[in-house]
Formats: C-alpha cells, sequence, structure tokens
C-alpha cells in the first residue's frame, strides 16, 4: 500500500478538505477552532492512499521535561484524536497510524496521549495498531439538546429540574455583546477563577481570549440576577457537538442560575439544530468527583471517555520512564503512561 504523507503547521494541507467535512467532525479537529485555541502553534498530517482513504490528525508539541532533548504530545482539552475517511478499513488504519508513528519518532516526539472522540467513536478503527494501546480514562458527561421545553427538561435528571424552574423564575438570560461586553466577561471570568481558587491552567490565557473574541466558533451565554450578571459560559458552537468550555458565576451565588444556564445554553443549541452539548468530566476520575457530580445532573448516564498511548520511540520512553522511577520508586506502581512527567524536579 503506496503512502503520501504531507504536514502542515497552523493549518492543514490543502488537500484535506478534498477528503474531509470539518462540519461532521470535533470542533476541536477545525482549524479555525484550533487556531483559536493554539494560534499558529498546531500541527496536523495527512496521510492518503491512492484507493481514496485518508487519515487527519492534529496535535501540539510540548518540549520534554528535565533537560531531555524532544518532545511529547498530550492534549489538555477536547475530545478529538485522529480520523479516516469513512469506508477506510482496519488495514488502513493499521498502516497509516504506522506511518504517523514514524513521522513523529523522525521529528523527536517520543510519545502521545490521544483523547478518542466519544461521538465519533474514531478509536474503532486503529484496534488493529500494534503501537496504539487503549485505555478507559474517565467517565464525561454530553449533554443533549432539544428544542422544545418539556424535552430539554426532562432530558435533565429529576432533582435538577426544580432548579431550573427557579432560575427560570428569577433569573434572565441573553447572549454576550461580544463587540462592547468581551473585556468585561474576560474580567469576571479571571475573578471567578481566582475565588474558587481554581488550578492556574484553567485559567485560558488573554491571547486566547482575544481570539476567541473574533471567532463565531466561540459564544458567551449569560444568565442575570437583578440586573447583574449571576452565570456565565463560554461555549464552543459546532455541528457536531458544541462544548462547555469555560464557565464563571458571580460573587454571590444564585440559586438555580448555573442550572438555568445550562438549560438556556443546551435549549439554544437544539432550537439551531443541535443534538449535544459535551460538558466533560471531573477534575479527577473519581465518582465522587464533585465537578463530575454538578454536571451529571444534566444527563440521565454518563459516556466512557477512551484514550490511546502511542509510543512512538519506545526505546527513548522507556528510558524516560526508567529514569523518573529510579528517581521516584513510588511511581512504579502508578497506572500513568507519562509518568516522567509527575515529578518536575526528576
Amino acid at each position: 500500500m503506496a503512502l503520501r504523507l504531507q504536514t502542515a503547521q497552523g493549518a492543514y494541507p490543502e488537500a484535506a478538505t478534498d477528503y474531509f467535512d470539518f462540519t461532521k467532525l470535533d470542533a476541536f479537529h477545525h482549524p479555525e477552532v484550533l487556531t483559536v485555541l493554539y494560534d499558529q502553534g498546531w500541527y496536523s498530517v495527512l496521510i492518503t492512499d491512492d484507493a481514496g482513504h485518508a487519515f487527519l490528525h492534529s496535535y501540539v508539541m510540548n518540549p520534554l521535561p528535565h533537560g531531555h532533548m524532544g518532545f511529547d504530545i498530550e492534549p489538555f482539552i477536547g475530545y478529538a484524536g485522529p480520523v479516516v475517511t469513512e469506508g477506510s478499513d482496519a488495514e488502513f488504519g493499521r498502516v497509516a497510524l504506522a506511518s504517523y508513528a514514524e513521522h513523529c519518532r523522525t521529528a523527536g516526539i517520543v510519545a502521545e496521549v490521544v483523547r478518542f472522540n466519544p461521538l465519533l467513536n474514531n478509536v474503532d478503527h486503529f484496534t488493529d495498531a500494534q503501537q496504539l494501546r487503549v485505555i478507559p480514562a474517565k467517565d464525561i458527561v454530553v449533554a443533549e439538546c432539544h428544542a422544545d421545553d418539556a424535552a430539554q427538561l426532562a432530558s435533565f435528571q429529576t432533582k435538577c429540574r426544580s432548579s431550573v424552574k427557579r432560575g427560570q423564575r428569577d433569573c434572565t438570560y441573553e447572549m454576550l455583546d461580544k463587540a462592547t461586553e468581551w473585556d468585561a466577561f474576560v474580567q469576571f471570568y479571571y475573578a471567578s477563577l481566582q475565588r474558587i481558587g481554581a488550578d492556574k491552567k484553567w485559567f485560558y490565557p488573554a491571547e486566547l481570549l482575544q481570539r476567541a473574541a473574533q471567532s463565531n466558533f466561540f459564544q458567551v451565554y449569560v444568565v442575570k440576577y437583578e440586573g447583574q450578571w449571576a452565570s456565565l459560559s463560554l461555549v464552543i458552537e459546532h455541528p457536531l457537538a458544541s462544548y462547555y468550555f469555560a464557565a464563571a458565576s458571580g460573587q454571590q451565588p444564585v440559586q438555580g442560575a448555573n442550572e438555568f444556564l445550562l438549560f438556556t445554553i443546551a435549549q439554544a443549541l437544539g432550537r439551531a439544530g443541535g443534538k449535544w452539548l459535551i460538558m466533560g468530566g471531573g477534575n479527577t476520575a473519581s465518582d465522587d468527583d464533585p465537578l463530575l457530580r454538578f454536571k451529571r445532573k444534566f444527563a440521565h448516564d454518563l459516556t466512557p471517555l477512551t484514550m490511546g498511548c502511542l509510543a512512538h520511540d519506545q526505546e527513548r520512553l522507556t528510558a524516560l520512564v526508567n529514569e523518573a522511577v529510579v528517581r521516584h520508586p513510588e511511581l512504579a506502581d502508578v497506572r500513568f503512561f507519562l509518568k516522567y512527567r509527575l515529578h518536575p524536579e526528576a
């Protein structure tokens, strides 16, 4: 099987649109969304064969820690992963992934964590790939979107519905005017994170938020109480599924405001033809994670997330892991693919 590999930075190879419709892939496959998130710092690979099959993947490289030369890949947000064209068989997925791995090895990329998409089930195309180890990661919440009030409310768990109704009674909803209110939104978002002591990784950079202001994929939904912002969310809107990307609340909690906000977001997306709102999971894989407990109110069932571990350079990966275990023996029994990243001082 003869393969052709094309690469690009900050974009996809031009031929990608001959094979893929980005409205049918995930939001985190879309080049505009990727550029908002990473500016020109993302890369892509398109692999094709003579039979019309194609493989497409995008990634962001992270320098290896502790002074080591090279890179690894570990996406922080979104559920994308490599995709292949409809009709591609497992053999094409296997050889295309092997070709991609060789490209990464040549580029000095040692290993990669893949967050497969739970709606596209794109992991199924790579089950025969020898270098891919597939693992169940954690459960996430994917909420349904309905145009009808009753259907939307029924899609939430029973204990959530009274909170939605309280929010409907006490609060009002509107879309943020990005032209005049964006700076106020950014200040509100950062202040909310600071109040709850959020991890710094959730403080999206100001440059990213400024790019989001210029993109129609990113919209802010707002719930007000007594004329003041009570709860808001930055949403990535996309035909396959939208993302509950960031959220913030006012200084004084308003009962029902957050639930009413999620109701209005899901319903607005449903009225626009959307079917799903991906809310993600908790901060940990624990079933008792507080963030997961909040999110799971908005769906009757949890959705399992599948992750993949790709060893592009097994020899170097093994050496990095062994070095980390020598310095920190407790890592030997830790189930974590890139465990050399668990101790920055190692």
